[in-house]
């Protein structure tokens, strides 16, 4: 756990790691360290998009509320305690929410929440993670008693040219609609560069609010490959590029150099450094 905020978020994963060094990381192996990439990229993805994004004194923050959108099982909800990398970064934080939200939410889940088991300086400092769950649509749980504005919402690989021209696209729009109507502040990962173009191209054309980042390469995308099963030759990998919108206003601007086209089969000098250990 930091004894300062770690902002600005370090350049890459190779920086990030060394900012930020875990107990066993002189004995890791490059597998365990890219593993630990494919780990800890949803909080980490969190938490440059709120540094990214206007409107919010990150550094400072005692409670975040957070929506993951079209949430299922794996691996956006478990394992849980990955979340806690936010209050690591940020040794203000005291309560961190959750919300799991997506029609693919397990049934079983709908409806309950479960407190993330934290470590021995997370909460002797009094931080707590808060998980809750909802099997619905993102417009339908905007409608619901339950509701409250986030300080972010963010799909990961979401896949939206998929699911806009399926039966759900429907939803998808409306929900779209609704986030935009409301200027929330959002994000939307996808698994390679291509993908990325596209779903930014598909979330503009379903009448959502303008992007304020992207499309960008996600410097905290997971550095495991995964095999693309219906192209030969090919990979992705988790939150590998991204794009976002929310409120006008101040900020950070994007790291020199992040954009779609750095992304095709080039690590940045920290990954290099990262991977050849």
């Amino acid at each position: 756990r930091a004894a300062a905020p770690l902002l600005p978020l370090p350049r890459g994963w190779g920086a990030y790691l060394r900012a930020r060094p875990f107990p066993d990381a002189a004995a890791a192996t490059r597998a365990e360290t890219i593993l630990r990439t494919s780990h800890l990229t949803f909080p980490l993805t969190v938490l440059w998009l709120l540094e990214r994004l206007p409107g919010l004194d990150l550094a400072h923050a005692e409670q975040l509320n957070v929506h993951i959108i079209g949430a299922a099982s794996q691996p956006d909800i478990h394992p849980q305690g990955k979340y806690e990398e936010i209050c690591h970064v940020l040794p203000c934080l005291r309560r961190l929410t959750l919300w799991m939200v997506g029609p693919s939410v397990p049934p079983s889940l709908s409806g309950t929440f479960s407190a993330v088991q934290l470590c021995n300086e997370c909460q002797a400092a009094g931080c707590q993670i808060e998980m809750r769950y909802l099997t619905e649509t993102y417009h339908g749980f905007m409608d619901s008693a339950i509701y409250q504005p986030p300080d972010l919402a963010v799909a990961f690989n979401a896949g939206l040219h998929h699911h806009l021209v399926d039966p759900e696209g429907e939803t998808w729009r409306a929900s779209l609609r609704r986030m935009a109507q409301a200027r929330l502040r959002v994000g939307f990962t996808a698994y390679n560069a291509e993908e990325c173009r596209v779903d930014a191209q598909t979330y503009e054309d379903a009448g959502a609010a303008p992007l304020t980042l992207g499309p960008v390469r996600n410097p905290f995308r997971s550095l495991r490959p995964h095999k693309e099963g219906f192209s030969a030759g090919y990979t992705y990998a988790w939150d590998a590029c991204l794009f976002a919108a929310g409120d006008a206003g101040g900020g950070p601007a994007p790291l020199p150099g992040d954009n779609l086209e750095s992304v095709k089969e080039r690590s940045d000098e920290n990954e290099r450094l990262l991977v050849q250990r």
